[in-house]
């Protein structure tokens, strides 16, 4: 047709053609003779190179279309194998046992693709058999769906021991006594709190071999909760399980086991008092595990750049209520501890984004954390009040990045929740100066809240040995390094909390009648290198299972037995001793019949140990001057991954601690 109207084509061209035209004709078209003599000529090959190269253009933009949509797929087709294999993983104490509603076809498009129901939750639909609403998954794997229909499409998984709770099933208010109204047994779905999403209770609906899927939640056995109070706790659950669910994709049988454990264990320690029930106390030990929980899933860095991003939320720029009341005593907390908190924080938030202090600020610190040491005793006494927390942290060798890990997954300092770092800060890892500056900032800026113990490698022989004079030396000069070792020797020895636990970083003496009253006298302004010394063997010492005292292949200290602990905690009147020194795989570990707990915290020692890491919190009860073991409660977390630095430092001998 463009050959045989030439007229209307260079028409078209030189005025308005019609759309889509211009691009084909206009290159066709030559300059008009300005005599106005011959009329312009329509070059047809040149419009036919331009309509091919249109249509090649056309198809190459059809063929990255297709190409973009396979690889989409392709990426959809991974995510969901990734989903499957991680659930059907086959991970400690979660042996699949074939009971699983999971098949196939069931794969949500998106994992976690839950849709907040409109509304205040106060939904109409009924709550099914549990009186409160509440229901337990009781097959290994069973799946949400988007309709109460078998056919409806699957947006997530559930797995075995997970509590949910159905759509109008309690009052929002806590107080609320009478349970909603109970479902006729022909209901056979269970609509899932404030989301667009089903579950199936009866399994044989769907497949004869199947059975329930859901049974109504109880609370355990082992527990008498009054009937008025069930609403109220059955309402923190809720929030708890609906806020741990929402921060994954899907829960992981660990994290559902430790969910179940801080039901169980704020049930007993609201009911410890026989014939009553602190419901408070209950919200207030359930609530900080699952607080600890959702930091762990949510916040655990899976690479460096997700680490130096989010690592260190605790210590952003918060917005706290000055003079505020400690809930444990009562008292109030003066402006400045907020003061010198949000100090501390901007100097870690400053190293966490490679940003060293000054020369001068770095001096400062030190001088001042040295002149604040040597003023306490070389045995501290520490008392954590009742509903505290005191997170008593081992060595960390200049892992950084657990350290940052450990104030993210414990919180803040404060009255109520309180640190210990019992020493071996420096040594070995490449960020040493980095953990040893924010630490020892932090006991000189909140005194009371922040305690350290020496180590054995706050001394300057271990550290020409080990690598922390060398990068210092890399980071500033010896100045500093000096500075570095005075604030080391003036550090205290030993801590004992509410006179009911000894916390060093070696271990025991070969004086087996040592008494405490004997290490608040040591002289520590000192390295301790004497063989033979109180102050060597309590940081260098290794517990054993053997009897007595023996020779400790470190050359320094002593080994010592379950005998020699006991004796030391009935002289003393102690229930336990905590110590590091020791690398352990699951970053803790209790001997000499529970009388000695070893807690190690820098995950993946030197990068190539692959233990975990441990913090141990200590949370005395109300009613109970001393501590017991049940008091104590370790916390083990994944090595972390960091960015390379390049570093000076270098290893000279093995693995010792």
């Amino acid at each position: 047709w463009v050959r045989t109207h030439p007229v209307a084509v260079r028409g078209w061209a030189q005025s308005s053609p019609p759309r889509g035209w211009a691009q084909f004709v206009a290159p066709g078209l030559r300059q008009e003779t300005p005599s106005g003599g011959m009329p312009g000529i329509f070059d047809f090959d040149e419009l036919e190179e331009a309509i091919e190269a249109a249509e090649r253009r056309k198809e190459e933009k059809k063929a990255d279309e297709k190409l973009q949509a396979l690889r989409s797929l392709a990426d959809s087709m991974v995510t969901k194998l990734d989903a499957v294999a991680s659930m059907g993983a086959a991970e400690q104490g979660d042996l699949d046992d074939g009971m699983s509603e999971v098949y196939p076809d069931d794969l949500p498009d998106e994992l976690g693709g839950f849709q907040a129901s409109p509304g205040d939750g106060s939904s109409e639909h009924s709550v099914g058999e549990g009186a409160y609403g509440a229901w337990e998954v009781v097959f290994t794997r069973v799946v949400a769906r988007a309709a109460p229909r078998l056919d409806a499409p699957v947006v997530a998984i559930f797995s075995k021991g997970e509590v949910v709770f159905e759509e109008g099933s309690l009052s929002d208010s806590a107080s609320s006594t009478a349970p909603a109204s109970v479902a006729s047994p022909e209901d056979k779905w269970v609509k899932l709190y404030r989301r667009h999403a089903w579950i199936l209770k009866d399994g044989r609906v769907r497949d004869p071999t199947l059975g329930d899927l859901l049974r109504p939640y109880a609370f355990p056995p082992s527990v008498v909760v009054p009937e008025r109070h069930k609403p109220r706790i059955l309402c923190a659950m809720r929030h708890a399980w609906v806020q741990a669910q929402a921060s994954s994709d899907f829960l992981k049988p660990p994290e559902i086991r430790r969910l179940r454990r801080a039901e169980e264990d704020a049930l007993l320690r609201a009911s410890a008092t026989p014939g009553v029930f602190d419901v408070e106390r209950f919200e207030a030990v359930f609530n900080d595990e699952v607080d600890r929980l959702t930091a762990e899933v949510t916040g655990r860095p899976a690479d460096a750049g997700r680490l130096q991003g989010e690592a260190c939320k605790a210590w952003g720029y918060r917005e706290y209520h000055h003079d505020s009341v400690c809930s444990s005593t009562g008292r109030r907390i003066p402006q400045e501890h907020w003061r010198n908190f949000r100090r501390a924080g901007k100097l870690i938030d400053d190293m966490k984004h490679r940003k060293l202090p000054a020369f001068q600020e770095a001096k400062e610190i030190l001088e001042e954390v040295a002149k604040t040491c040597s003023k306490l005793p070389s045995l501290v006494r520490v008392h954590v009040p009742p509903g505290a927390t005191l997170h008593v942290v081992g060595d960390l060798h200049g892992q950084f990045w657990d350290f940052l890990h450990i104030l993210e997954m414990c919180g803040e300092p404060s009255p109520t929740n309180q640190y210990l770092f019992n020493g071996d800060l420096v040594d070995r890892g490449k960020f040493s100066t980095e953990v040893a500056l924010s630490v020892l900032f932090m006991m000189q800026q909140l005194p009371g809240f922040v305690h350290v113990n020496r180590g054995n490698h706050e001394s300057l022989s271990m550290n020409w040995l080990f690598g922390f004079q060398a990068e210092v030396k890399l980071k500033y000069n010896e100045e500093i390094f000096d500075l570095f070792c005075r604030a080391f020797r003036a550090l205290p020895v030993a801590t004992v909390v509410n006179d009911s636990v000894f916390i060093v970083h070696g271990g025991l003496s070969s004086n087996t009648e040592l008494r405490l009253s004997q290490v608040a006298a040591l002289s520590r302004d000192r390295d301790p290198d004497s063989p033979g010394d109180v102050l060597v063997d309590l940081l260098w010492s290794d517990p054993s299972e053997y009897p007595g005292i023996g020779r400790s292949q470190r050359g320094c200290g002593v080994l010592f037995g379950p005998d020699v602990t006991r004796r030391f905690c009935e002289l003393n009147g102690l229930a336990c001793i905590i110590r590091s020194h020791e690398v352990k795989l699951q970053g803790y570990e209790w001997a000499h019949a529970g009388r000695c707990l070893t807690v190690f915290s820098a995950a993946n020692y030197c990068g190539t140990c692959g233990n975990d890491g441990a913090v141990c919190d200590i949370t005395p009860r109300h009613g109970c001057p001393k501590l017991e073991l049940s008091d104590l409660r370790l916390r083990p977390f994944p090595p972390t991954d960091h960015p390379v630095e390049r570093s000076g430092s270098a290893v000279r001998f093995g693995y010792f601690c």
